[in-house]
């Protein structure tokens, strides 16, 4: 029981902490431990109290990495609070800066003529980069606005029983990689932002020798002012939907934040995952069933493939909305087995 409780303790101590000081932190602190509870049980067994006593004496977690962090010094945003402060920061900026740069980039691709790119290219950058400053900067001032009220409130973060508020130690193969939940928002992000955006780069520009791709056209006069350009989907239905889009892409963040706070597979990312891919998937479904394609870009591959073509490729064009809401389903039933799994596979395999 001592032995389990203290290797929880200084793992919820150090999952806070940077990589390179982790393990030293682990041996000072298990050696200051340990010496505590010789001295107040002398050679006897400690007890749960006695270990409770020990660790409330040293304080919560998230207070003594402040300490070994340097963060616990009297500033705006300090101790437990900088420490989950920075952890929200990480998350959140990253994510407003890159949605604001994409959503800019988008916007003057699609509204703006580029046929001077002496103009057009310096016109870009700043736009985009000045975007993603701004949204970065908006981001971190409301953040830490809240953070500093609950620093002056002391609005309590941890308010539990010590021991049993204390994680598991998850072995390597059911942890998550602080990467793959922030790659996987910035992808929801920007499906979502181009879905919505611009529909309109989904299609392809007819011509008397048959049809092309927009690659290196110009895509406002492709789309604006050139009649041959046909959009593969309905962009009003697109445009008149827009909230469908918007819900599962925040179902998707709220999945990956989940994943970020835990840094493992638990019991409670599991039903986070289950309950947000179940509510994606209905969006999805609403979504793609509608009348999504154009008949028009249809009718219009069906005047240029070859006869011999025309039975695989129309229906497969026909029902590509099936098929994309299909293959998205597989994956999200594929994400919710994956995820229940390697949550079971947790409970059963913690090291402690």
């Amino acid at each position: 029981m001592k032995n389990k409780y203290i290797k929880r303790y200084i793992y919820a101590v150090t999952y806070h902490l940077p990589a390179k000081i982790r393990e030293d932190v682990e041996k000072e602190l298990n050696g200051l431990i340990l010496d505590m509870l010789e001295r107040r049980c002398g050679s006897g067994e400690p007890s749960e109290s006695d270990l409770k006593a020990v660790l409330l004496e040293l304080g919560t977690p998230e207070q003594l990495a402040a300490k070994y962090s340097g963060d616990d010094r009297l500033s705006l945003i300090s101790g437990m609070y900088f420490l989950v402060y920075k952890r929200v920061l990480s998350i959140v900026i990253p994510l407003a800066a890159t949605g604001v740069f994409i959503g800019s980039a988008i916007n003057i691709l699609i509204n703006e003529k580029f046929d001077d790119l002496s103009i057009f290219i310096p016109n870009l950058i700043l736009s985009t980069i000045g975007g993603a400053l701004g949204g970065a900067f908006q981001a971190f001032a409301i953040i830490t606005f809240i953070f500093a009220v609950l620093e002056r409130k002391k609005v309590v973060l941890n308010d539990g029983d010590i021991l049993s508020s204390l994680p598991q130690v998850p072995k390597s193969t059911v942890r998550i990689k602080a990467y793959e939940p922030i790659m996987n928002m910035i992808w929801a992000i920007l499906t979502v932002v181009i879905l919505i955006g611009c529909p309109e780069v989904f299609g392809a520009l007819f011509t008397d020798g048959g049809f092309t791709s927009p690659i290196g056209e110009n895509f406002t006069g492709l789309i604006k002012n050139n009649n041959n350009w046909i959009t593969a989907f309905d962009v009003k239905y697109i445009h008149s939907m827009w909230l469908l889009p918007v819900f599962w892409c925040i179902c998707q963040i709220v999945r990956e934040i989940f994943k970020l706070i835990d840094r493992c597979y638990t019991k409670r990312v599991a039903v986070v995952t289950a309950a947000t891919n179940i509510m994606i998937g209905m969006f999805m479904f609403f979504f793609f069933t509608g009348r999504i394609m154009n008949p028009v870009f249809i009718e219009a591959i069906n005047k240029k493939i070859p006869e011999s073509s025309k039975e695989f490729i129309l229906p497969m064009l026909s029902n590509a909305n099936y098929i994309i809401l299909g293959i998205a389903l597989i994956v999200l039933i594929y994400d919710m087995g994956y995820t229940a799994y390697k949550a079971w596979q947790n409970a059963q395999e913690s090291e402690i």
